[in-house]
């Protein structure tokens, strides 16, 4: 790989992963507050579940429009567009992190 191109996916890895913080955004932390509150509730404990999944999905989307724009306008981005963009399937997929 060498060492050029993998600074390349270091950097590309650093940009995405600051992405995926504002896009979890504390709902690790208030998933397993609001979990530990209800604990064996079932119909209540499958409404929060649902809650905080549609609060993960809709910031993750949020914060992957921001990243493509980003991508797609910022020039230092362009000259390894597709490294961006296969990285931007980690802010996707923090839409199904379940660790809460």
């Amino acid at each position: 790989m060498g060492a050029t191109n993998l600074g390349k996916v270091n950097f590309a890895s650093t940009v995405v992963n600051w992405f995926v913080l504002f896009a979890a955004f504390g709902v690790t932390t208030y998933g397993v507050r609001e979990v530990a509150k209800i604990k064996k509730k079932g119909k209540d404990l499958d409404k929060l579940f649902s809650e905080i999944f549609i609060i993960n999905g809709v910031l993750s989307i949020i914060v992957t429009i921001i990243y493509l724009y980003v991508i797609f306008n910022v020039k230092e981005f362009n000259s390894e567009f597709s490294l961006f963009l296969i990285m931007s399937l980690s802010i996707i997929l923090n839409m199904f992190s379940i660790d809460w």
